[in-house]
């Protein structure tokens, strides 16, 4: 069964409008993507760039990578505004990385200095 819309199926350019419309809203642009699908609407580069955009501005990382690896699947090629949004996320991912790596450090050196001064108190 076809999903209608307001006013019948909507087209890639609208079905991308939606999408964007959620604004770093995940599950809402999944939402989205699930009735667009239901819908008919073919998935084009451009629906699948509106959804990697979602995906980066809701930081969901792994999202856009199952996205990329579904487009491979359904031999949808990617154009440059793809290998600039996945290059975004990759470099996003890292960062995020880094910084989980950096906070970690610190509580390791903090807990290792408390533990110390435990054990130099008599404590333990």
């Amino acid at each position: 069964m076809v999903e209608t819309f307001c006013c019948g199926p909507p087209t890639v350019i609208e079905s991308c409008s939606l999408v964007r419309s959620m604004d770093g809203d995940w599950r809402g642009a999944l939402s989205v993507r699930q009735r667009i699908m239901k819908a008919g609407v073919l998935m084009t580069v451009h629906v699948y760039n509106a959804l990697l955009a979602a995906a980066e501005r809701s930081n969901k990382y792994d999202a856009a990578l199952q996205l990329q690896r579904e487009m491979r699947r359904n031999n949808v090629q990617g154009n440059a505004l793809t290998g600039q949004l996945l290059q975004s996320v990759g470099r996003r991912g890292v960062e995020m990385i880094d910084g989980l790596q950096v906070t970690t450090a610190a509580l390791s050196a903090a807990v290792a200095a408390a533990g110390t001064l435990l054990v130099r108190s008599g404590v333990f």
